[in-house]
């Protein structure tokens, strides 16, 4: 006879809840949804912590929880390679004068884009499968299909 005994680990409080790892980095990130007064937001900030899951930030606006928004992060690679990702506000706190903002995102596959500057204060988006932007400067921009190489986007 074999008697086999499982240990059962039962969480405390104080034990983390999050499935996977936060990175405390600060890499710019693009928000875009609709603030806690129905008005459309669309604000730059900086990432305070990223999970494969979800992402934390501050703004200077405030988000209700429950909010779907689309959130832009731009990798730190020599190109400007971005990731978008489609989420929820799931927290907010606010600190001063700054609302802290936690995203949940829908989906653990982000788009990749590319941004392109053609125009002073103008700037073009492609992703994957879309439309290269070029032309220089103050002139008027031409496209073309493309792909990005698999490496890039990993």
């Amino acid at each position: 006879m074999r008697l086999v005994i499982d240990e059962i680990y039962l969480p405390s409080k104080s034990r983390e809840r999050r499935r996977s790892r936060r990175l405390p980095i600060k890499w710019p990130i693009e928000i875009q949804g609709t603030d806690d007064r129905g008005i459309s937001v669309r604000e730059e900030s900086r990432v305070e912590n990223l999970s494969a899951a979800g992402v934390f930030f501050y703004l200077s606006r405030r988000l209700l929880v429950g909010s779907k928004v689309i959130v832009q992060i731009k990798l730190p690679l020599a190109a400007s390679i971005w990731v978008r990702y489609a989420g929820e506000v799931v927290r907010t706190q606010n600190i001063g004068s700054r609302s802290g903002v936690a995203v949940k995102f829908a989906s653990r596959r982000p788009e990749f884009l590319i941004k392109f500057r053609v125009q002073p204060g103008k700037e073009r988006t492609a992703d994957r499968n879309g439309l290269t932007w070029r032309g220089s400067e103050g002139q008027p921009a031409s496209f073309s299909r493309h792909r990005l190489p698999p490496d890039a986007c990993e």
